[in-house]
């Protein structure tokens, strides 16, 4: 198992080293292209360079982060006239200039997303559109400082050394080398933590927080990111064209951006240049084949082209090219491996422990077992006229499991919500390890050692299963957003060392296999398993699971019966929600029982099993004769 686990690393490192031959190849290309070209078709490889440039940053927001901006355009204009006004009203040289472009832009960047990125969705979109008008309309009516609707020139061009960057073709070499330092940026961030993370708030933000992944934080420094990358390529385009006016950062111009990212393929670096390269020549094409084609005219067609892509080919050019290079692969390596490759939906777990977890929980302060971790008191919670929890007092040792049992609707997951942040209680206390967590955020529990699984399985399902282990032990190590972006020996050292213990995890719940498979491919039980790697890679002290065997059949909860025995044995306190009562009564040291929202019976499962209360909430009211009327016959564990 062992062996076969190590055996899919040499591929991931191969995929990207090929990946920097591409890069490298494209660099060349586009350089040898430079030198050979006429002053027409370089100065649209200049724009398609520059409009790559904002994109690649899209690509990471919106691909990777699922934010939606339609105010690239208004970046991409402000670092055009802060860096045109720099230079020509204060002298000051066009680098110093741009630099000053990209740090006013990120900060103002950092200012508007803080109220923009409370939004989601279409109003995330609308709130950035509505920027977007704002500064267009500003760069309009303020002709004092930019010129108004005639703008303004004189931008001196780009210098290095004496050698003067003013011709398309000087121009052209100055933009290769500029996007691929940007392209080399922009895919350090898209193969690391940050990505990771980015694509974990993407595909669900509430799991990704309970990972304890900073999700506010992130989306901003993503649209920080991105908005930098628009002023880089609008402070570049005033030096080239030495002429500025508000005509080019226009609502048309955001629209084309996105549908260049989209046409790319919203979840590629290379989808970003492939896009700028196909709507940037469609574009010039549309207006050598219709002379009169307007700004209208091209945004209905790129509307249309936006449409037509999302519905038929959602994944863009770029993934387009992949699943044909993979299918090209398979055929030639025919299908004779494809047989034979069923697992079981949830595999024997490994007999050991990984050596570095045990350690880290044994230096962790789980507390003297026996001693209360979790304590709730007098809570209370409501949904209007709903009360769903009722003065519920709770405590869960160290080193113990507690399962949580009650017909449904009694509050379970409700409870589970509160504790893990999800929920604010209306009233009561909930301490963890003497710190007041009620009402806080979901990460920053996550980060004490509170770990949890969910009721509906919450896989990350478009990342694979070492990534999604990736997640959760990264979400308090590992680089930041700079050191991802140029990605030092450090940094790779570090990503190698966390790549290893995310595999120790996949082997020992048993999908050592599945590494390299995305999440959403998996089966119910193995989806159950990588759910559980995940939260120990969390390092838990308080580990809930809310119906961990819901779906599984009986081989199968046998195997999780057996993984949750070895974490409790690791140190674990264990808060258990669970239907199957034979499940509960051979798992648990002690069971709180709830119905509508109130503690009806606490104690060992002996007692329980026969508490009248408890049976009359399972099974129906007592008789006047002391018999059960039974409401959910075949329970077991019930009465027994």
């Amino acid at each position: 198992m062992v062996s076969s686990a190590k055996s899919k690393a040499p591929f991931h490192v191969a995929g990207v080293a090929r990946n920097d031959l591409l890069a490298l190849l494209a660099f060349l290309v586009a350089l040898a292209a430079t030198g050979v070209l006429g002053a027409y078709h370089l100065t649209i490889l200049n724009f398609v360079l520059l409009r790559a440039i904002v994109v690649l940053g899209l690509v990471l927001l919106t691909g990777y982060t699922g934010q939606i901006s339609f105010g690239q355009a208004a970046f991409v204009g402000i670092g055009a006239y802060t860096s045109a006004i720099l230079t020509t009203r204060y002298d000051i040289s066009p680098w110093l200039a741009l630099i000053a472009a990209m740090l006013l832009v990120g900060i103002l960047a950092a200012l508007v997303g803080l109220p923009l990125l409370q939004l989601e969705g279409h109003y995330l979109a609308l709130g950035t559109l509505a920027f977007g008008l704002i500064v267009y309309t500003g760069m309009l009516e303020w002709h004092s400082l930019t010129g108004g609707p005639s703008g303004f020139s004189g931008i001196p061009a780009f210098s290095i050394l004496g050698i003067t960057f003013d011709t398309p073709r000087a121009n052209a070499y100055l933009l290769v080398v500029i996007t691929a330092l940007v392209t080399w940026v922009a895919r350090n961030v898209a193969h690391g933590r940050i990505s990771r993370q980015a694509r974990a708030v993407r595909d669900s933000q509430i799991t990704a927080e309970c990972l304890g992944v900073g999700t506010a934080s992130l989306k901003l420094r993503m649209f920080v990111l991105a908005a930098v990358f628009a002023a880089l390529s609008g402070g570049l385009y005033v030096h080239l064209i030495r002429f500025v006016n508000p005509a080019p950062f226009d609502f048309l111009y955001s629209v084309e951006l996105l549908t260049m990212a989209v046409v790319g393929g919203l979840t590629s670096i290379w989808g970003g240049l492939l896009g700028a390269a196909v709507l940037t020549v469609l574009t010039e094409a549309l207006r050598s084949a219709v002379p009169g084609a307007t700004g209208e005219v091209q945004l209905v067609l790129f509307g249309a082209l936006l449409v037509v892509m999302l519905i038929f080919w959602p994944s863009g050019l770029a993934g387009g090219i992949t699943r044909a290079y993979h299918w090209i692969t398979t055929q030639m390596r025919g299908r004779s491996n494809s047989a034979g490759t069923e697992s079981p939906a949830l595999p024997r777990v490994a007999e050991t422990i990984p050596d570095w977890l045990t350690q880290s929980m044994e230096g962790s302060p789980s507390g003297v077992a026996g001693e209360p971790l979790l304590r709730v008191a007098g809570l209370t919670c409501r949904f209007g006229g709903l009360v769903a929890l009722r003065q519920l007092d709770l405590t869960v040792p160290s080193n113990r499991l507690l399962a949580v049992i009650g017909p449904n609707g009694a509050g379970k997951t409700t409870l589970f919500n509160v504790i893990s942040g999800l929920l604010a209680p209306t009233s009561g206390t909930v301490e963890f390890a003497g710190h007041q967590i009620g009402g806080t955020r979901p990460a920053p529990i996550a980060r004490l050692g509170v770990a949890r699984t969910f009721q509906n399985v919450e896989v990350f399902p478009r990342m694979t299963c070492l990534e999604n282990v990736l997640v959760a032990l990264e979400a308090e190590q590992g680089p930041g957003v700079l050191a991802s972006m140029i990605r030092l020996p450090r940094v790779r050292a570090v990503e190698r060392e966390l790549e290893e213990q995310a595999s120790d995890l996949l082997r020992f719940v048993g999908l050592a296999d599945h590494a390299s498979t995305l999440a959403g491919d998996l089966p119910l039980g193995q989806q159950r398993a990588l759910e559980l790697a995940r939260a120990m890679a969390q390092r838990p002290r308080l580990l809930l699971l809310d119906e961990p065997a819901s779906g599984l059949n009986p081989s199968e909860r046998a195997e999780l019966a057996r993984l949750i025995r070895t974490l409790r044995e690791l140190g674990i306190a264990i808060m258990l929600v669970e239907h199957d009562m034979e499940f509960v009564m051979n798992l648990a040291d002690e069971i709180a029982v709830l119905n509508y929202g109130e503690k009806i019976a606490e104690g060992p499962p002996a007692t329980i099993q026969r508490d009248p209360a408890v049976i009359a909430a399972y099974l129906g009211d007592t008789l006047d004769d002391g018999q059960i009327q039974q409401t959910n016959p075949g329970l077991k564990g019930i009465g027994a």
